[in-house]
């Protein structure tokens, strides 16, 4: 069974809080005990409760008097639930729904920050690596430089040596002993 507050008793019947207490006063006999709690507790009103409102509701639009409504309800007439329940379950599953989906774009949002802020470090981490990609490159440009430089330079040293015992092969004899001057 449903339980309701005096606000929904209010929006349900289009009442102020003052009819609702006065209903719920003139109609005691007819109602919960949660919809006279006492001095100091909330009225709560169950799905009866709501169903002899809705009768005091219609006949107080017709004009009936308290004593025609209370003979009605004496004799076993009750209204029944307003179909603003539905609209109000309907309302209430929205703003649930509404509740849900907004937690959804905030977690959404704190979800897209941190990816984000990760691709944010994976793009510095590209370019910290880029810079050293470079370096690299320019050491072995330089390396490559130098090694040919290197292989130049032994060539260069190759040459000079057969140079060097070509002539050296001039000055000695057939004999093979070399001349001295």
């Amino acid at each position: 069974m449903s339980e309701y507050k005096s606000s929904d008793v209010q929006n349900l019947f289009g009442i102020s809080y003052e009819t609702v207490r006065r209903w719920a006063d003139e109609f005691k006999p007819f109602l919960s005990e949660g919809a006279n709690p006492g001095s100091g507790k909330h009225r709560v009103f169950d799905d009866n409760d709501l169903r002899v409102l809705s009768l005091v509701s219609s006949m107080k639009s017709g004009d009936m008097s308290l004593d025609e409504i209370h003979l009605a309800l004496k004799a076993g007439q009750r209204g029944d639930i307003p179909s603003m329940l539905d609209e109000r379950a309907l309302e209430i599953g929205v703003n649930l729904q509404l509740t849900i989906a907004r937690q959804q774009v905030r977690d959404l949002q704190n979800q897209l920050s941190d990816v984000m802020e990760e691709a944010q470090q994976w793009r510095d981490k590209a370019k910290t690596l880029e810079g050293k990609l470079e370096a690299v490159q320019e050491q072995m440009l330089h390396s490559q430089q130098g090694q040919s430089s290197v292989i130049e330079l032994y060539q260069e040293i190759a040459r000079l040596k057969l140079l060097l015992e070509m002539e050296r092969a001039k000055d000695k004899p057939a004999g093979g002993v070399e001349k001295s001057e």
